[in-house]
């Protein structure tokens, strides 16, 4: 049966070029062809305005708020400046007054049947309208990735990252206890967002944990012709490149890794491939046989120039998409530890593995100058993997399952703002 639904994003779900982009695609136009969909959604960048009549040719209703950089930094320290009043930075940031409107004159033309919020920032949101199902998709741990940035930063920055991952680890936790389903992306997700009742066998399992409105839904990949690994030595990134932990990643392995594979193979070249390079990034490309690509509209091309991609991240929240679309690709790939933990990939069957640039040098080197057979030995293995665990149809299917399911009233907060109080559980886990 059709159902009305209200999807709310904190970024357009297109076009599907980045992570999060890719996973709220899928479960937009898997909802949005089988029932009546309302969108809205932020725009952080101005170009993706024109994928809107693409949107509203695809939903019921569509409304996308630009949210530029100035608009963001301005929210954030605004919010900086209340203090402990001003609540989270990513409550700040995603509270817009024209939203709050377009649904409750949404919600005042027809009921809903059930909202699915993507990304705990849009949370908000969905705890303040009335439907029979709420369902949410918060992917990662957010978490955790501001604790990251607190633990690699100077004060007074790790401060504020500090108090951001307090707050986020407190509304974390008011969505498991007010939303009829919550989902993840992985079990190590499920694990550091709610250990106390994340225990599943597999982080592959599409559906609930112990607890029962906890599921991990992985992302999936669409598999791509089978093509020879190229002979050149060509050495590929793909991703964001406005991201912090990409942009640190890359840093890192132009400066530390890069040359010791260059003192091995001077005829090696770096492809850094992906939109919005920011200054450090495109400084790269002064360095030996690093090539800023930039932004493609087919990828596919490019992966097949590549005998390898590297993701040399150090913070890695959630599934690493660029890593299974290279193994999808047929490329072997080299991957630091926590980027193959969100994977449950096995170290040397699907992917090589290294934390250190004297070994992720060493293992990059493996693949470019081995036999074909025994790269290509490591790629196949690894595409065989990624088509048993990882299909957007069967992620889809899970996902429409539990926005579609037994509707019954989010339970009532006690509080408008409870969201932003920190538990003393949370208080607990993430330390001052």
């Amino acid at each position: 049966m059709s159902r009305r639904i209200l999807f709310l994003a904190h970024r357009i779900p297109w076009p599907p070029d980045k992570g999060d982009k890719l996973r709220s695609f899928h479960w937009l136009d898997r909802l949005a062809r089988r029932h009546h969909v309302r969108l809205a959604c932020f725009v952080d960048d101005p170009a993706d305005m024109r994928h809107v009549p693409a949107l509203r040719a695809l939903c019921a209703d569509v409304l996308a708020i630009p949210l530029d950089r100035a608009t963001k930094l301005r929210r954030a320290a605004a919010s900086l400046m209340r203090g402990r009043s001003g609540g989270s930075i990513t409550a700040a940031v995603y509270h817009d007054a024209e939203l709050w409107q377009a649904i409750e004159e949404w919600r005042a033309a027809a009921p809903f049947d059930a909202v699915f919020t993507f990304s705990s920032a849009m949370a908000p949101y969905a705890m303040a309208t009335p439907a029979p199902r709420h369902v949410i998709d918060v992917c990662d741990c957010d978490s955790r990735k501001w604790l990251d940035y607190a633990e690699r930063s100077g004060r007074p920055m790790s401060a504020v990252y500090r108090r951001e991952a307090r707050l986020l680890r407190a509304l974390e936790h008011e969505c498991l206890r007010r939303f009829d389903a919550v989902c993840v992306v992985n079990k190590r997700e499920a694990q550091q967002l709610f250990p106390m009742h994340a225990t599943p066998s597999s982080s592959h399992s599409r559906g609930p944990t112990p607890t029962t409105n906890l599921n991990i839904i992985p992302n999936g990949v669409d598999c791509a012709p089978i093509t020879p690994l190229p002979a050149e030595p060509r050495v590929g990134f793909v991703g964001a490149l406005d991201y912090r932990p990409n942009v640190d990643g890359l840093k890192w392995f132009v400066s530390e890794v890069w040359p010791r594979v260059r003192r091995d193979r001077p005829d090696a070249e770096f492809h850094i491939i992906g939109r919005t390079p920011v200054r450090a990034v495109r400084r790269l490309s002064g360095a030996a046989g690093v090539r800023l690509i930039g932004p493609v509209d087919d990828l596919s091309p490019r992966y097949r120039r590549l005998r390898i991609c590297v993701a040399p991240l150090h913070i890695a929240r959630g599934v690493q998409n660029k890593v299974l679309e290279a193994m999808a690709h047929g490329r072997p790939v080299v991957a630091t530890s926590c980027v193959a933990d969100g994977l449950d990939a096995r170290a040397g069957e699907h992917l090589l593995v290294a934390d250190n640039a004297a070994d992720f040098a060493r293992a990059a080197l493996q693949v470019l100058q081995s036999p074909d057979a025994k790269a290509k030995t490591l790629a196949d293995t690894a595409r065989t993997w990624v088509r048993q665990e990882h299909l957007w149809s069967a992620s889809c299917e899970a996902l429409e399952q539990l926005v579609c399911g037994e509707l019954h009233p989010m339970p009532p907060s006690e509080d408008s703002r409870a969201f932003e109080r920190v538990p003393a559980k949370a208080r607990e886990e993430i330390p001052a």
